[in-house]
């Protein structure tokens, strides 16, 4: 199609930009992936994470791709709190169904109910 050096030179600068951004390296691809069509599964997973990190630029007003990047999410519970849920049964001693006891008696909330609705 054109100019193969300068095609690929494009590529990589993409690439360098990808990075300067913030793109994870495991996120990035190689110039050749997308050249010659090599691992097309990586340069769409890099269009992806680009999506992702353009939203945590503010000034960014393009439009949005992929999922938005997760912050922090701490939480203070107090010693009360953290001492009730120490007494809360947890998944894996409901049993192996997820609920299940002596008497057969079955959590069912989250079966997949057929129609018709």
């Amino acid at each position: 199609a054109g100019m193969p050096f300068m095609e690929m030179e494009n590529v990589a600068a993409y690439i360098e930009g990808c990075k300067a951004l913030g793109v994870r390296q495991n996120e990035l691809f190689l110039t050749i992936d997308l050249y010659e069509r090599k691992d097309m599964r990586q340069v769409v997973l890099n269009i992806h994470a680009l999506g992702r990190v353009a939203q945590t630029i503010p000034s960014f007003q393009g439009p949005i791709l992929g999922v938005k990047e997760t912050g922090p999410n701490r939480r203070n519970f107090t010693k009360e709190q953290l001492e009730a849920g120490r007494n809360v049964p947890t998944k894996i001693t409901l049993g192996s169904y997820g609920g299940a006891t002596q008497s057969g008696h079955r959590d069912t909330s989250r079966n997949i109910v057929k129609g018709p609705f």
